[in-house]
């Protein structure tokens, strides 16, 4: 057999050891979940409910708003931001306003129907450099404040949320960062929100919380997280070398000796794209951001002297999963061509790629219903198993989207920030 011939057959097993490693690392974490689960749910409510200092000794703390071009939902948010429980000489609002449409005079609007004693200020920049990373960083130096909570626009912080996720920052001074859990007001909406909640409850009720329990990096969220600014400046701060700000952020504060803590207790409600053209330019951002992400920091993973082989492993799940994608691309289209010049290797390839896809569909169920599960949001099997019909048929869709937006991650190409439009979803 020559060459020509062999090559795509070897190709398709290589393709397939990177999906069998894949699924031996996502059973690890799953295995690793729920043997800390009940031990972490503990843990953090005992940082939860740490005594606060009297309101005279409290940090100020500021809460950023990045906004572009957001139309009226910018209202809702700073109305929320501003209804949050903490004493008002500390409590700063900053919306970080790079628009270029009516968003600031709706800001303007909104912050003119607010308590004149409250420090809230719109701020802007001379150009977009950077994107979110340079808006944040921008903003970090206007403010002297020690700690700063940051919200997409469409997501509601309840009053409670400072005093709540600000116990365990001040209780422990290892913490960069607390991450609260992201909620959905439209997940009921259609099949694509109900699908998008399905993955999202399991990213962060599963891997999120696992990582945070095991003291494993933890990335950021990009929302509804508190930030402290040492913790920031210590680690170089917001960069903008790719579009994953929030992910380089969380990797190079892990490499500095800082944690996260991950509370799934604490639910911000927000939204999610509701039409297919909202959800690809958000995948599109996300695959592109992790991807660009990837090689500087899995090289970090795999130095690092603090992590065993098991735990690099599983720290670098988070990431490698944006390979994933493209091993079973490759293992597909080596399969499709192997059939063609050598039809006895390729059935072989066929019954191998076929066995580990059904292995891997079958964990996936797992680890959703387990997200499920524990998201508060618990839905009948019958529903859940047509829900997970809609989230596969979403997977495959973003195969395809992974075969074209890959090039642009490997080769590190421009793409610039394609917000994902909002529309003020109402819970429903």
């Amino acid at each position: 057999m020559n060459l020509f011939i062999c090559l795509p057959v070897w190709l398709g097993y290589a393709a397939c050891a990177g999906v069998a490693l894949f699924i031996a690392g996502q059973v690890t974490f799953l295995l690793l979940h729920f043997r800390l689960r009940p031990r972490g749910l503990a843990e953090e409510q005992a940082l939860l409910s740490q005594p606060l200092p009297p309101a005279t000794q409290l940090p100020h703390v500021a809460v950023q708003l990045p906004v572009y071009n957001e139309g009226e939902i910018i209202r809702r948010a700073i109305a929320a931001a501003a209804a949050l429980d903490w004493p008002r000489d500390k409590l700063h609002i900053q919306v970080c306003d790079d628009s270029t449409d009516a968003t600031t005079q709706h800001a303007e609007a909104e912050i003119r129907t607010q308590d004149k004693n409250l420090d809230i200020k719109i701020v802007r920049r001379p150009t977009r450099d950077a994107f979110k990373a340079g808006s944040l960083r921008h903003a970090m130096s206007e403010t002297d404040s020690e700690y700063f909570a940051i919200f997409d626009v469409d997501y509601i912080p309840p009053p409670d949320y400072l005093k709540r996720c600000m116990a365990p920052l001040l209780a422990n001074p290892r913490l960069a960062f607390v991450q609260a859990r992201p909620g959905f007001l439209n997940r009921d909406e259609s099949a694509l929100t109900k699908a998008q909640a399905m993955e999202l409850d399991a990213h962060y009720c599963v891997e999120q919380t696992t990582r945070s329990w095991a003291e494993l990096p933890l990335p950021f969220n990009g929302t509804c997280g508190i930030w402290r600014r040492a913790a920031i400046d210590l680690s170089g701060g917001w960069q903008g070398n790719t579009i994953a700000e929030d992910m380089e952020l969380s990797y190079a504060a892990w490499l500095k000796g800082w944690q996260g803590l991950f509370v799934t207790s604490v639910e911000v409600p927000g939204e999610l794209p509701a039409d297919r053209k909202a959800w690809l330019l958000q995948q599109e951002r996300w695959l592109v951001g992790s991807g660009q992400a990837i090689k500087p920091i899995l090289s970090a993973i795999w130095r690092d002297g603090r992590l065993s082989p098991l735990k690099k492993l599983v720290a670098a799940m988070n990431i490698a999963s944006w390979w994933l994608s493209v091993a079973i691309n490759v293992a597909i289209a080596a399969t499709a061509v192997s059939l063609v010049l050598d039809p006895g290797a390729g059935l072989v390839l066929l019954a191998v790629v076929v066995s580990l896809l059904t292995v891997l569909i079958g964990l996936l169920f797992v680890n959703l219903r387990t997200g499920n599960l524990n998201s508060g949001n618990k839905a009948p099997m019958a529903r859940f198993v047509r829900d997970f019909a809609s989230y596969l048929a979403c997977e495959v869709y973003k195969l395809g989207l992974h075969a074209i937006t890959s090039r642009k991650a490997i080769l590190n190409s421009e793409l610039g920030f394609n917000r994902t439009p909002k529309r003020g979803a109402q819970a429903g």
